[in-house]
C-alpha cells in the first residue's frame, strides 16, 4: 500500500481538490472504481416530466462516471509522481503493471 502519510495527504487532497473526490478516494482505497448506480429506465408510459428527469439523471450519472475515472486517472499520475525513479523501474517489472497503467 502507499506510506500512511502519503496516503492520508493525498486522499484529503482529493477530496477537496477533485470533482466527485470522496468518490475517487474510496475507489483508491477499495481498489477498484466505485460507481453511483444507474438510473433505472423510466416506466412505460412515464409523463413527459419523468422522462425529462430521467434524462438529466442519466446525464448526472454519465458526468459523475467520467469524473471519476478523470480522478483516478490524476491521482495515479499523483502518486507515480512521488516514487522515486528506482521505485518506478521496480513497479513497471512488476506482473500487473500493465493492468494498473491502463486504468
Amino acid at each position: 500500500g502507499i506510506v500512511p502519510e502519503i496516503q492520508g495527504s493525498l486522499l484529503d487532497y482529493v477530496c477537496v481538490e477533485f470533482d466527485e473526490g470522496d468518490v475517487v478516494a474510496e475507489s483508491i482505497l477499495s481498489g477498484a472504481p466505485t460507481y453511483p448506480p444507474k438510473p433505472s429506465d423510466p416506466p412505460a408510459g412515464a409523463s413527459r416530466t419523468d422522462e425529462e428527469i430521467w434524462k438529466r439523471e442519466v446525464a448526472r450519472y454519465v458526468n459523475a462516471r467520467v469524473d471519476i475515472d478523470k480522478g483516478l486517472k490524476q491521482a495515479y499520475t499523483l502518486m507515480w509522481d512521488q516514487c522515486t525513479q528506482r521505485l518506478q523501474d521496480k513497479l513497471e517489472m512488476g506482473s500487473n503493471f500493465v493492468i494498473v497503467s491502463a486504468a
